[in-house]
């Protein structure tokens, strides 16, 4: 089993979990981390560890963040470097799509890399002008 992290400023977590599980429910093995602002990088790090331990028993973990360059996702990478079993992957710019993408395919996969792959297309994918949209439909 993938485990999941959704990671980022303020609620930006526990916003994205909520919003999947409206639309698919709640998951196992989905952890949130929030980065408040009265928190600093040590209760952060605090924090990844005790998600990433309850997570120990998955083959594979992804922790989704929301900045690169950000706290939650250079913590998140330090953490991913001082893991000894080199299976935990960070993934910045995340966005509802990814997540839900991962949800739904995280039981058949295989091939991680390819996994985190078609995650990331799936995110891209997702970022659309809506006024184009429009201008194509009329």
């Amino acid at each position: 089993m993938v485990g999941i992290i959704l990671l980022g400023h303020n609620k930006f977590g526990s916003g994205l979990k909520s919003s999947m599980e409206l639309i698919v429910g709640e998951q196992d093995y989905v952890s949130v981390i929030d980065f408040l602002p009265e928190y600093d990088t040590e209760i952060l790090d605090k924090r990844i560890s005790e998600e990433l331990v309850k997570l120990e028993n998955c083959s594979e973990i992804i922790i989704f963040t929301d900045l690169m360059g950000g706290s939650p996702f250079n913590r998140a990478m330090i953490a991913s470097m001082s893991s000894h079993k080199n299976n935990i992957h960070v993934i910045s710019g995340s966005n509802l799509p990814m997540v839900i993408e991962a949800i739904m395919s995280r039981d058949g996969n295989k091939d991680i890399q390819s996994f985190i792959s078609n995650i990331m297309n799936t995110g891209k994918d997702g970022i659309k002008y809506g006024n184009d949209i429009l201008k194509e439909n009329l």
